[in-house]
C-alpha cells in the first residue's frame, strides 16, 4: 500500500511515474502524452518533451495528471506562469494512529481518496455537485491561506502528536507538521485540519449509506484504459471501453463502481452508448450486468437492474 500513498502526493516525475503503469494495453489520454513525453526528453527533444506535456491540460480530467505534467515541466526548466503560482491543486493530511497512518487526499477536481491505518482505502470520484462539495469549499480556501506560509518541501511521515500536511500546487509541494493535541490543532493549520476531518467524516458516511464498505482493498497500479475512459471525452472515451470489453465480461464487470462516476448526471445520449457497449459485448456483458445486480455497493445493484430493463427492451 506504500505505492498507492506516494500516488496521492503525485510527486513523480512522468519517467517514473509511466514505469509502474499496467502495460497489458497500450497508453491511452494524458498516459499517451507521458509516453511521449518520456521518449521525447530520452532522445534529447526537450522542447517535444515540455509540448506533450502542457498537452495533458487541455484533455482536461484528474488534477492529478496535472500535477505530474508540471513534475515533468519543471524538470526541463518550465516555470509556472505568474497567474498558476499560489494555487493549490490538492491537499493530504495525515494524521499517526495506533496501527499506522490516517491520510486523507482532496483534489481541486473534487475527488478524494482515503487510507485507514489498517491499509483499507476510500475512493471518491462523484463529479460535484454532491455531498462533499461543500467541504471542498471550506478546505482550499483555507489552504490557500496557508500557500504562502508552508515551506516548499517534499511530505515525511508525521512524527507522534503530530499532523502532516502537504499543499500540492504547479509550483511543487509545500509540507510542514503541526502539534496536535486532544484531536485538534492550533494556530495556522487549524482550519485546514478542522475543514479536513469534517471532509473524512462525510466521505465514511456517504460511502456507508452508498453500500459501500467502509474500507476495501484497491490495487495501486493505474490501468490506462480505465482511466481513458473516466477522463477521455468523444471517441477515445468508447476506444478505452471497448478494450476493457476485449478483456471478457470480468473486466467489464470491475469496472461497473468506477463507470457510476461517469454515469451521474449523464445525459440520455452517454448512457445509451454505454449501453449499447455493454450490449456489443453479447452474452459476456449481459453475465456481468447480471453479476452486478448482487454487488454490495446499492448503487451498483440499481444501476445494473436498470441497464438490464433497458438492455431487454432494446432487444
Amino acid at each position: 500500500m506504500a505505492e498507492f500513498r506516494d500516488l496521492l502526493f503525485a510527486l513523480q516525475e512522468p519517467k517514473e511515474l509511466m514505469a509502474g503503469i499496467d502495460r497489458s494495453s497500450p497508453a491511452a489520454g494524458p498516459w499517451a502524452l507521458f509516453d511521449q513525453a518520456v521518449a521525447a526528453q530520452r532522445d534529447g527533444r526537450d522542447g517535444q518533451a515540455a509540448q506533450c506535456l502542457r498537452q495533458v491540460f487541455e484533455l482536461g480530467g484528474e488534477t492529478r495528471t496535472w500535477l505530474w505534467a508540471w513534475n515533468g515541466l519543471r524538470a526541463l526548466g518550465v516555470a509556472p506562469s505568474e497567474d498558476l503560482v499560489g494555487q493549490v491543486w490538492g491537499v493530504v493530511v495525515e494524521v499517526p494512529m495506533p496501527g499506522g497512518l490516517d491520510t486523507l487526499a482532496a483534489y481541486a477536481d473534487g475527488s478524494a481518496r482515503y487510507i485507514n491505518q489498517s491499509g483499507k482505502v476510500l475512493v471518491w470520484d462523484l463529479p460535484p455537485p454532491n455531498p462533499l462539495h461543500p467541504h471542498f469549499e471550506a478546505l482550499f480556501p483555507a489552504a490557500h491561506e496557508l500557500v504562502t506560509q508552508w515551506p516548499a518541501a517534499r511530505p515525511e511521515k508525521p512524527p507522534a502528536g503530530h499532523v502532516g500536511i502537504t499543499l500540492l500546487t504547479p509550483e511543487g509541494p509545500r509540507f510542514a507538521t503541526a502539534a496536535l493535541g486532544d484531536s485538534e490543532v492550533s494556530g495556522p493549520a487549524a482550519a485546514v485540519f478542522s475543514a479536513a476531518a469534517l471532509m473524512l467524516q462525510a466521505l465514511v458516511a456517504e460511502s456507508e449509506k452508498q453500500g459501500a464498505p467502509a474500507a476495501q482493498n484497491i490495487q495501486p497500479a493505474a490501468d490506462p484504459d480505465l482511466i481513458a475512459f473516466k477522463t477521455g471525452s468523444g471517441d477515445a472515451r468508447w476506444q478505452a471501453l471497448g478494450r476493457i470489453a476485449e478483456r471478457g465480461s470480468s473486466a467489464v464487470l470491475a469496472i461497473v463502481p468506477d463507470m457510476l462516476s461517469c454515469l451521474d448526471g449523464a445525459d440520455g445520449t452517454l448512457k445509451l452508448l454505454i449501453m449499447s457497449a455493454f450490449s456489443g459485448l453479447g452474452p459476456g456483458g449481459i453475465a456481468a450486468l447480471q453479476a452486478a445486480t448482487s454487488h454490495p455497493d446499492a448503487r451498483v445493484r440499481q444501476w445494473a437492474g436498470t441497464m438490464l430493463a433497458q438492455l431487454k427492451n432494446q432487444t
